[in-house]
């Protein structure tokens, strides 16, 4: 994350942190409890993303720039809790 702390807004912000997995390796119902299972691999590889909420901007930014389905989540989420102002997203995977 230091190479990316110049980015961090200088006000409060949120921030969501996840382990990267390598996949589903088994999936389904098992028949004596009917109930579904899913059994996935951890891997010690992390994604996370810092969220601003800017109420006195109208301005948007978010990194990467190729982020286009995060950007179209956050405009929805701003539109549904009917915050007007200007948000800064910013994505951090070592996954790609």
């Amino acid at each position: 994350m230091t190479d990316l702390q110049y980015l961090l807004p200088k006000r409060s912000y949120g921030i969501g942190f996840c382990h990267g997995k390598f996949g589903e390796l088994l999936q389904g119902i098992l028949p004596y409890k009917n109930t579904n299972f899913l059994i996935t691999l951890p891997i010690s590889r992390f994604s996370f993303a810092v969220f601003s909420y800017l109420s006195s901007d109208k301005n948007t930014f978010i990194y990467p720039p190729h982020k286009i389905k995060a950007a179209k989540l956050t405009n929805k989420i701003m539109r549904y809790f009917n915050l007007n102002g200007g948000w800064q997203l910013i994505i951090y995977s070592q996954l790609e």
